[in-house]
């Protein structure tokens, strides 16, 4: 399994046991070290997606999926955010809001299980066959002779 697959587990991971202490938090201590947790797994997620995306998107397509990306993570704070007004209100509202992230974690576990691995790490292993069967879960036919001949090699 990739290294990117792994860090993505691990950080889904860690997040999603900050994200539950913190729901379960019964005072402000108990928020600290969670708090210091999700944020880990954040970062650990914040940094291989996007090498994740350089290495599985189509090289004419990388700009901008990158793009889509990081518009994702700007739509999903803001969408939070308009969520915690509303939740301001309510006295436990909070515990919703931390609460509320493990959805989102738990399905990213579920959707790295489907995820192709990299077939740049795939070729630095040797793996060629598994690096064409990756590619063809992300390209036409006509294109992964091309990808595993040229781009993957250099």
């Amino acid at each position: 399994m990739s290294h990117h697959i792994l860090i993505r587990i691990w950080g889904a991971i860690t997040f999603t046991i900050g994200a539950a202490i913190q729901a379960a938090a019964v005072n402000m201590p108990m928020l600290y070290i969670p708090r210091l947790l999700s944020g880990f797994g954040i970062g650990m997620l914040s940094m291989c997606s996007p090498v994740y995306i350089e290495e599985v998107a189509p090289e004419d397509h990388r700009g901008s999926m990158g793009t889509l990306w990081q518009l994702a993570i700007t739509a999903g704070i803001l969408l939070a955010s308009i969520l915690n007004i509303f939740l301001a209100d309510w006295d436990e509202g909070w515990r919703i809001s931390y609460g509320g992230n493990i959805v989102f974690s738990i399905s990213l576990l579920a959707l790295l299980t489907i995820m192709p691995e990299s077939p740049h790490f795939l070729i630095s292993k040797g793996r060629e066959d598994d690096a064409r069967k990756a590619l063809e879960k992300v390209r036409f036919d006509d294109q992964i002779d091309w990808e595993i001949e040229g781009k993957l090699t250099t």
